[in-house]
């Protein structure tokens, strides 16, 4: 009987690590998801920001 509890209990274990492994390898695909949405928002700013330097630019030369 006692076997079989620590069977019981070791099927039950082995069943947690692979719904652990499971969620470890979706947080990790979701990582990767918003690491490159980062870097295409961070692309994205950088191109306004030389947009906004180049107008500047512009403005004040026309100012002067």
């Amino acid at each position: 009987m006692a076997s079989s509890a620590k069977d019981i209990q070791l099927r039950e274990l082995k069943d947690t690590v692979s719904q652990l492994k499971t969620m470890v390898s979706e947080q990790a695909g979701l990582i990767r998801s918003l690491r490159l949405m980062i870097d295409e928002k961070s692309s994205h700013e950088k191109a306004l920001q030389e947009q906004v330097d180049y107008l500047a630019q512009k403005a004040f030369r026309l100012i002067q």
